[in-house]
């Protein structure tokens, strides 16, 4: 799935963003973009704001999924729903948790997951934007909803570097259907951060394995790191109760 850039936003808070020509993508944030009280609440609390950080350094927006709602009587435009990017080209409608963008010659950026639209759009664009864009199906990341995509989406930077309007924006990896990137809780009630689905290179036929991380574990410490095989990582426990999944996907 190949697109390109149409537009490239920044702004100081709320909406819209303003377009610029170029800029330079950090682990953290479009460089510029002063819309930073989740990084300022990440840094002060160690905890992930709603803005900003390393899990939703980038917010994606389409064309095509602006011209719905223009469609609709909703008076959006590039950079109205706050997007520091807003695509043309790609299918919202396919885009998964988890998949791997290029974006130009430097940039690559994962979908870590939906932005979920706020108050300060209803605020700017009407209340019945907010139900035009999103449900509890896409809450849960379901992506048979017919509002899937609508959203918009946070990606986490993997490599740095400048974007520029126009640039080339490819697919280069799939995210795993089975297995989105995301909270998860544990059949004892602990819930883990998976941070990445990849493969094992340590046997003749590698396996595909999960990388997770404690949210908040007494017992070693939140931020504690275990790779576990998917087969495993997704596998029933048999417990008192009957037969339970070991971990569930939260969002």
């Amino acid at each position: 799935m190949i697109g390109k850039i149409h537009q490239i936003n920044i702004g100081s808070g709320g909406v819209p963003k303003l377009p610029v020509p170029e800029a330079y993508v950090s682990l953290e944030r479009v460089i510029g973009d002063d819309w930073s009280w989740g990084i300022d609440k990440i840094q002060s609390s160690g905890k992930p704001g709603k803005h900003g950080g390393h899990q939703k350094a980038v917010c994606f927006y389409s064309l095509e999924c602006l011209e719905e709602l223009k469609k609709r009587s909703f008076p959006v435009f590039p950079g109205a729903l706050g997007e520091n990017l807003t695509t043309e080209g790609l299918d919202y409608h396919a885009v998964r948790i988890g998949d791997v963008y290029q974006v130009g010659a430097d940039v690559r950026l994962r979908i870590s997951t939906i932005r979920t639209p706020c108050t300060t759009i209803a605020d700017a664009y009407g209340a019945g934007i907010i139900k035009a864009m999103f449900d509890q199906r896409v809450a849960k990341c379901d992506y048979t909803s017919t509002k899937w995509g609508l959203t918009g989406f946070y990606a986490e930077v993997f490599r740095q570097g400048f974007v520029r309007q126009g640039d080339s924006i490819e697919r280069i990896l799939e995210g795993d259907a089975d297995l989105p990137l995301g909270k998860w809780c544990h059949y004892k009630g602990k819930e883990y951060d998976v941070l990445d689905v990849g493969l094992s290179a340590e046997t003749d036929s590698p396996e595909p394995v999960v990388i997770y991380r404690a949210r908040d574990d007494a017992e070693f410490g939140p931020h504690r790191v275990w790779t576990r095989s998917k087969k495993d990582f997704l596998a029933t426990i048999n417990t008192g109760r009957g037969t339970v999944a070991r971990f569930t996907f939260v969002g």
